[in-house]
């Protein structure tokens, strides 16, 4: 009995409906990741990796030229000096970040309306100063003026959602790279290959250990985001 009466305290200390919530944009993400239903969600997902990159570029003293995406969900950050060794991997660091602070916002605190605003207008403001291509730009005005839009005039539970889901998809970036190097093998033009030239290990290693960090760092958040209020 004693064992019990510890475990009770820890299966009760999560929200259910968080918990069951978060599981069904996990799945959604995960099933219908090359589908219509979340191609915007997947450009985004996109554009904070590539801003990852730059951050990291300008932190070791290298330069931006220029961010840009492509139809198809590609992107590209146009990078001279800095340290590529750091530079490779931040853009799944970068999106990992702003995973589980969407998430901690969207689950913790009652700031949603207040960040969605904020995510647009930085998303506005990152693309007026970096991007240049015709079709990034647009997708940028949009879904930034999409967020602000949403902040300012939507309600509190829909923002939570949107932050929620785009938070889910952000963390676990690393593992839908694994599933591209899996379909398209040497062929893919992923991080985990171009760090592979520079540490001589195999791309799906490098994504593997990757993958593994970020469902830890996700698992982390969701302790605290998943308690009850």
């Amino acid at each position: 009995m004693r064992g019990y009466g510890r475990i009770l305290p820890v299966a009760s200390r999560f929200s259910t409906d968080r918990l069951i919530g978060f599981t069904l944009l996990l799945a959604a993400a995960w099933f219908l990741w090359d589908t219509v239903f979340v191609y915007p969600l997947k450009l985004l997902v996109t554009f904070f990796h590539e801003v990852g990159h730059a951050l990291a570029a300008i932190l070791t003293g290298g330069r931006v030229a220029g961010i840009a995406l492509d139809p198809h969900g590609n992107g590209v950050c146009a990078i001279a000096g800095g340290s590529p060794l750091l530079i490779a991997p931040a853009g799944y660091i970068g999106s990992m970040a702003a995973g589980c602070l969407l998430l901690l916002t969207a689950f913790r605190t009652r700031l949603d309306r207040f960040v969605t605003l904020a995510l647009g207008l930085a998303l506005l403001l990152v693309a007026a100063l970096y991007v240049r291509t015709l079709f990034a730009l647009a997708f940028c005005a949009l879904m930034g003026g999409g967020f602000v839009f949403a902040g300012w005039k939507l309600k509190e539970g829909f923002n939570e959602l949107i932050l929620a889901f785009i938070g889910v998809t952000s963390c676990l970036e690393a593992l839908f790279d694994i599933r591209t190097l899996v379909k398209l093998g040497a062929s893919a033009k992923t991080d985990a290959v171009v760090f592979s030239q520079m540490v001589p290990l195999p791309p799906v290693v490098w994504a593997g250990l990757w993958g593994l960090v970020s469902v830890a760092v996700l698992w982390s958040t969701l302790k605290v985001a998943l308690r009850k209020a």
